[in-house]
C-alpha cells in the first residue's frame, strides 16, 4: 500500500510537471461549460490567476469572439457540439479578451474530457497566434508595397516610352523649324 502511495505521488508530481510545462493554454471545462482547470501558460496568455477563473463559465468570461468580434454563444458553439457528442473540433481563428481587454488572437482545439468512459467536459486547447498575425499583416502591407512600386515603376517606363516617342517628331519638327527660321 505505501508503494501504490508513493507511486501515485510520483504520477501526480509528474503530471503537474507535464501541465505546468506545456506552452499551450490548456483549460478543462465541465459540461456545463464552467472552468474546472486551467494550466499556467493559459492564465499567463489570459492574464488571470486560476483562483479567479475557476467555476466561471468558459463563454460568459467574454473570452471567445469570432475573428470578426461576434460574440460566441454556448448553444451551438463547438464547445457545446464536443460535450454534447465527444467529437474533437477545430476552431476558425478567434479572439479571447485578457483580463486587461486587450485581444488574444488565438486558434483552440477543443476535445471531449472523458472520464471511466463518460463524457465529463471538455479540454481546450488553444495557442496565441497574435504575433503570427501582425506578422502576416506585415508581410502582406510589405507586399502591397511592392505591388504598387512595381505599378509606379511601370507607368514610369510607359510615360519615358511616350515621352520618347513625342520626343522624336518634335525634334524633326523643331529641326525643320530651326531651319525655315534661318531662310
Amino acid at each position: 500500500e505505501i508503494n501504490q502511495r508513493d507511486t501515485l505521488k510520483e504520477q501526480r508530481i509528474f503530471l503537474n510537471s507535464l501541465l505546468s510545462s506545456i506552452s499551450e493554454g490548456l483549460c478543462c471545462v465541465d459540461l456545463d461549460g464552467n472552468i474546472i482547470f486551467i494550466n499556467p501558460a493559459g492564465c499567463e496568455m489570459l492574464g488571470y490567476t486560476e483562483q479567479e477563473l475557476i467555476g466561471y463559465s468558459f463563454l460568459s468570461m467574454g473570452f471567445h469572439l469570432k475573428d470578426n468580434g461576434e460574440m460566441r454563444l454556448f448553444k451551438g458553439s463547438i464547445l457545446q457540439q464536443t460535450i454534447k457528442d465527444g467529437k474533437t473540433r477545430p476552431s476558425d481563428p478567434s479572439i479571447f479578451w485578457r483580463k486587461d481587454r486587450s485581444e488574444l488572437h488565438v486558434e483552440f482545439t477543443v476535445s471531449p474530457l472523458i472520464r471511466d468512459n463518460n463524457r465529463i467536459g471538455a479540454i481546450i486547447s488553444f495557442t496565441d497566434i497574435t504575433e503570427k498575425r501582425k506578422a502576416a499583416a506585415t508581410i502582406e502591407a510589405q507586399r502591397a508595397t511592392m505591388i504598387n512600386s512595381s505599378k509606379l515603376s511601370a507607368l514610369g517606363e510607359m510615360a519615358g516610352g511616350v515621352a520618347h516617342e513625342i520626343n522624336n517628331p518634335v525634334a524633326g519638327i523643331q529641326g525643320k523649324a530651326y531651319q525655315l527660321m534661318r531662310m
